[in-house]
């Protein structure tokens, strides 16, 4: 599933297209089609291995956020209105 996504991808932007639509109209596509076509056990692994990963990702981007706003030199080069 992943990689299919990512190839749809690739090709977007190697044709100059938008490759975040790619991936939002790739996941519905594979929603309707993809989902009903795996065996049970592999949907329960499928589910958990992209809820670990947006975890993970939302955690990085979230500490990432975090050490930014402790960034004493962005403080001091802002003006006070």
């Amino acid at each position: 599933m992943m990689l299919m996504t990512y190839l749809s991808y690739m090709l977007a932007e190697l044709l100059n297209l938008s490759g975040i639509l790619t991936i939002f109209f790739s996941g519905i596509v594979m929603s309707h089609y993809t989902w009903h076509n795996v065996t049970e056990s592999s949907r329960v692994t499928t589910k958990h291995a992209f809820a670990t990963i947006s975890f993970i990702a939302e955690t990085f981007i979230f500490l990432y956020v975090g050490v930014d706003a402790l960034d004493i030199d962005k403080w001091k080069s802002s003006k006070a209105r």
